[in-house]
């Protein structure tokens, strides 16, 4: 009974770790992606790529 107890708070702790670092994932990866929409759309013509400081 104690082993499946300990497998269950592993594989809880697991699932839980791996949703942890999904949100944050998210929640980094959007205002990058906005900048990047924000970026193109203010892109009018052929080589008008350049660098951006960030923040």
């Amino acid at each position: 009974m104690a082993l499946l107890l300990s497998v269950l708070r592993v594989l809880l702790g697991g699932f839980f770790a791996l949703v942890g670092l999904a949100k944050l994932s998210e929640e980094i990866s959007a205002p990058v992606s906005e900048r990047m929409v924000r970026d193109e759309q203010q892109c009018w013509g052929p080589g008008c790529w350049r660098l951006q400081p960030l923040g």
